[in-house]
């Protein structure tokens, strides 16, 4: 549940949202980083589940008692669960290091990894451009007989290429983007490291077939 709701009013920020398979709903961000952060949680197939401005820590500071909302609060498969600030690295200022610092160990007794991520852990390429490229199907209706056409697919052709199982999907009057949606589903798996061409080559996804 989100804490904290996102909102420009009266704030210079980029509002945006993403549709998410994984939580069923909508994620706003209050910046293109934390949307691009967003992107990649839900992309990530060890993610369980992760909710914008879903925690916040109490903490002192100057004598106060104050609160800090976290941009994210997010579980995983394997791990401790992580509370996790999105910043670009110009706006981590001293008074920001000084807060991280109390706040790391708050959260850590409380049974939380905390974890700053900046652009340089979010805007990896090509990985964040193909995931991107993907979203963009996030909508394609999938049906009971896409599922069966991409097992009957590896069970004849192993690892193949992406041209490959387009081509087949083509073949059988399926539209090419019911492909890219199951990509997307982590039903087909592809080397995000490198860009993503019809030459890709892709295998069966680490996740059910169905959902």
């Amino acid at each position: 549940m989100t804490l904290r709701a996102i909102s420009n009013a009266g704030r210079r920020i980029n509002v945006s949202k993403i549709p998410s398979q994984k939580m069923n709903e909508q994620i706003w961000s209050e910046s293109i980083l934390e949307r691009d952060c967003a992107l990649t949680l839900e992309c990530d197939h060890n993610v369980i589940r992760y909710v914008g401005q879903g925690a916040r820590v109490y903490y002192e500071l100057d004598g106060k008692r104050r609160i800090y909302t976290a941009d994210f609060l997010v579980n995983r498969k394997t791990g401790r669960p992580q509370i996790i600030e999105v910043k670009l690295r110009r706006f981590i200022t001293p008074w920001f290091e000084q807060l991280f610092r109390i706040i790391t160990p708050i959260c850590d007794n409380a049974g939380y990894d905390f974890l700053v991520l900046t652009e340089l852990e979010i805007r990896i390429e090509p990985f964040l451009s193909n995931i991107k490229r993907q979203l963009y199907y996030s909508r394609t209706p999938i049906h009971p007989q896409h599922y069966l056409l991409c097992d009957e697919f590896f069970r004849t052709n192993g690892q193949s290429t992406l041209g490959q199982i387009v081509d087949f999907f083509d073949a059988r009057t399926c539209d090419r983007s019911v492909v890219f949606a199951l990509m997307h589903r982590g039903v087909i798996s592809t080397d995000h490291s490198v860009p993503l061409t019809m030459n890709s080559l892709i295998q069966p996804g680490s996740r059910p077939n169905q959902e």
